[in-house]
């Protein structure tokens, strides 16, 4: 279930995405502006936006980063698991 250790784990998943991102964006198209994630909580998942996209979905019960299907469900294919 969602904890305190979960939180700060998660949390720093974030910064290093967000590290990813900025740098593939910085390295490949410097004219254009660096999308930042933001998060939208959800009852069973945490869904992490980008721009105008759904990045990955994070199972709050089991840490799982979930890939996206149509940017509003997940897919039952993990991308990893972060924790």
């Amino acid at each position: 279930m969602y904890h305190v250790e979960f939180d700060k784990k998660f949390k720093s998943w974030c910064v290093r995405s967000q590290k990813i991102i900025t740098k593939y964006y910085t390295t490949n198209f410097p004219n254009l502006d660096i999308p930042v994630l933001h998060t939208e909580q959800g009852k069973k998942y945490i869904k992490i936006v980008e721009g105008n996209s759904v990045y990955a979905f994070i199972n709050k019960e089991n840490g799982d980063v979930l890939m996206t299907e149509f940017d509003k469900t997940t897919k039952k294919t993990h991308r990893r698991k972060y924790y």
